[in-house]
């Protein structure tokens, strides 16, 4: 299988509520985000009105940009407890992926992985079941 990946960065801050550790203080990341679109067959893409803008591109970076980014920046340097009740690096990523799920057919039949870096040593990563 053949996949490409884009890489957006966003930082927040967050502390968690309840939470009997270090991180139940407020505290900030610069997060990294990962984006892997798997290849999917034109006409699925085609039917949602996208068509390909060069032979033998899985899609365009720039289209995945577009549709990813302004998800990125509703997170962009946010208290993440004034979003999500519990601001776990799992809750940020199913949040992505939801997001881009809801984007399109193709989006949601494309998407492979989405991996949020908390640390350059800890992240959470949601991965298309096959």
């Amino acid at each position: 299988m053949l996949t490409v990946t884009k890489k957006f960065s966003f930082c927040y801050g967050h502390h968690l509520p309840d939470y009997d550790g270090k991180c139940a203080t407020y505290h900030g990341h610069n997060s990294e985000v990962e984006v892997e679109v798997a290849e999917i067959p034109d006409e699925i893409w085609e039917q949602d009105g996208f068509l390909k803008t060069y032979p033998s591109m899985t899609i365009d970076f720039t289209v995945i940009k577009a549709y990813v980014k302004p998800i990125i920046d509703e997170l962009d340097h946010k208290n993440l407890n004034d979003i999500f009740a519990h601001p776990t690096a799992e809750t940020i990523t199913e949040h992505i992926v939801n997001k881009i799920k809801a984007i399109n057919r193709a989006f949601e039949l494309s998407l492979f992985r989405v991996r949020v870096t908390e640390t350059p040593t800890s992240w959470a990563e949601w991965k298309r079941d096959y």
